[in-house]
């Protein structure tokens, strides 16, 4: 499975060849999810993961298995503790505090992500 701070070569080699590129992201299908990744200088900083399986156009929902898997093989080998809050949506702190997921409720997908990704986006947005 891709990890974060893999390269384009090793994600390959491990879900597959891609279905889509587009700028920095890059789309695979590996049943029974469907995985979107963004790369950043030769690296993946940030994965997004559904299911495959859809109903009313959303992908089903993620079971807390399969959430558990993705966490542990998806990000790189770290500990994931969960943080307590009010919302809809769930968050984990990766053990290390390089990385964090959010699964997002509303539309069944776990975003995993570096810390430093997500400074980038900040800067960036209005």
């Amino acid at each position: 499975m891709a990890q974060l701070g893999a390269s384009e070569v090793e994600m390959e080699q491990l879900l597959g060849k891609a279905v889509k590129k587009s700028g920095d992201l890059i789309h695979y299908h590996k049943a029974p999810y469907r995985v979107v990744a963004h790369m950043f200088r030769g690296q993946c900083d940030q994965i997004c993961i559904f299911s495959a399986r859809e109903s009313r156009d959303l992908p089903d929902s993620l079971s807390e298995g399969d959430i558990r898997d993705i966490l542990r093989v998806y990000g790189s080998g770290r500990t994931w503790v969960p943080v307590s809050r009010l919302s809809m949506n769930r968050l984990w702190n990766s053990g290390d505090g390089k990385c964090f997921a959010v699964y997002e409720t509303f539309y069944n997908k776990l975003v995993l992500m570096t810390r430093e990704a997500y400074s980038r986006e900040k800067k960036f947005k209005p």
